[in-house]
């Protein structure tokens, strides 16, 4: 896939991340995307950009492995990563 496409992607990813956490009660401005160092975390960076014109606020934590991420996505230390679905998640 193109950086193009893992933009697109991430971008709906992102939209739906926002729309989930809207239905919550913690304070949301801050979405926090976990990617791994490198290619992931680039892409994060741009659709981060993108995402600041439209007036969300998404902070980029990078990881250097891929055991990680999936621990602070489920202790809630992130709201999303890149790189993840849920079937390998669980």
């Amino acid at each position: 896939m193109t950086n193009l496409g893992h933009i697109k992607k991430l971008s709906w990813v992102l939209a739906a991340a926002l729309s989930l956490s809207a239905c919550g009660e913690k304070d949301n401005s801050v979405i926090k995307v976990g990617a791994t160092v490198g290619p992931h975390a680039q892409v994060v960076e741009a659709v981060a950009k993108e995402a600041a014109k439209q007036g969300l606020n998404v902070e980029v934590i990078e990881f250097s492995d891929y055991v990680t991420p999936n621990a602070a996505l489920s202790d809630g230390s992130i709201d999303i990563n890149s790189y993840q679905h849920q079937p390998f998640l669980d």
